[in-house]
């Protein structure tokens, strides 16, 4: 189904993203579980083995965070386009698949079916929000990516799936500087509701080397046939925004052992307030980030 952007190659996001997290908390065990390809593409079953993994390794009562640097094609904003294969007009990044489109379903009958268009897609997303939950009542802290679809786009683009739910903690981006948002990102809440923050996932740049970027492992080749010597790279998105919030969030936890996920999330979004930024653009407040590799 032709609705977001075209995969790319990259390798190494996941050992990327547990780096990050590493680096964040180096006392915090982790457990890698991959459920994306070499392109960045993967399905809701392989995700749901490797979160069915997670919850059979712990106790019910046993603290976990669960960080998901990923989010679910169609964005929600543009399910009900893909849905019924129509043109989305001042959206490049949509690709409108003609294959669905019924002539007896066009955009007439979506603007005049507004109450059936919602529940049918509504439906598509009741699972994951379910899964959401449940994850939650099984003490886990779900942390996950607010998206990347911003950067073309003539608004600032609501949270992907899972991060827009209430039981999730969405992560949005800035630059460098905490009160920037990096232009790429999607909005951290659309409801603001104390579910969401924002912290530094580098800015935008052409160059496969951005210079405002975060800092991390990566053992395999660059883009453009660049050799990698170093064993590490710059890479900018919410991805690696996330990874940097699940690490706050297992020091803090470590700290308040006793505390449930939804307490630890509350915690993360109320200290990101008393930090002192937000960032409007991104419907978020902010931590920033006080180190950085060189």
């Amino acid at each position: 189904m032709g609705v977001g952007p075209a995969a790319y190659h990259m390798p190494d996001h996941g050992l990327f993203v547990a780096g990050l997290v590493h680096a964040a908390a180096p006392g915090a065990r982790l457990s890698y579980t991959p459920v994306l390809d070499d392109m960045g593409v993967g399905d809701l079953s392989v995700l749901l083995l490797g979160l069915q993994r997670v919850l059979q390794a712990k106790r019910p009562d046993e603290p976990q965070i669960i960080n998901l640097s990923l989010g679910f094609v169609p964005h929600p904003a543009r399910l009900p386009a893909a849905w019924y294969g129509l043109e989305r007009r001042g959206d490049p990044s949509y690709l409108r698949s003609p294959e669905l489109f019924d002539p007896a379903r066009d955009e007439r009958w979506v603007a005049a079916n507004r109450a059936s268009v919602d529940s049918t897609t509504g439906l598509l997303q009741v699972g994951l929000s379910e899964l959401s939950r449940y994850l939650g009542l099984n003490n886990c802290l779900v942390v996950a990516a607010a998206g990347n679809d911003s950067l073309e786009s003539a608004v600032r683009m609501e949270p992907r799936l899972p991060a827009r739910f209430e039981t999730v903690l969405g992560v949005a981006a800035t630059t460098s500087d905490p009160a920037q948002p990096a232009p790429y990102s999607n909005l951290g809440d659309e409801r603001q509701l104390g579910d969401h923050v924002a912290t530094f996932g580098g800015g935008a740049s052409t160059s496969w080397q951005p210079s405002d970027a975060v800092v991390g492992v990566y053992a395999g080749e660059f883009p453009e046939g660049q050799t990698n010597e170093t064993g590490w790279a710059n890479w900018s998105g919410t991805s690696f925004a996330t990874a940097l919030v699940s690490g706050m969030a297992a020091n803090l936890w470590a700290r308040q052992p006793t505390r449930h996920a939804r307490e630890i999330l509350a915690e993360v979004h109320a200290q990101a307030v008393s930090g002192g930024h937000f960032v409007s653009e991104l419907h978020a407040p902010s931590i920033e980030v006080e180190g950085r590799w060189r």
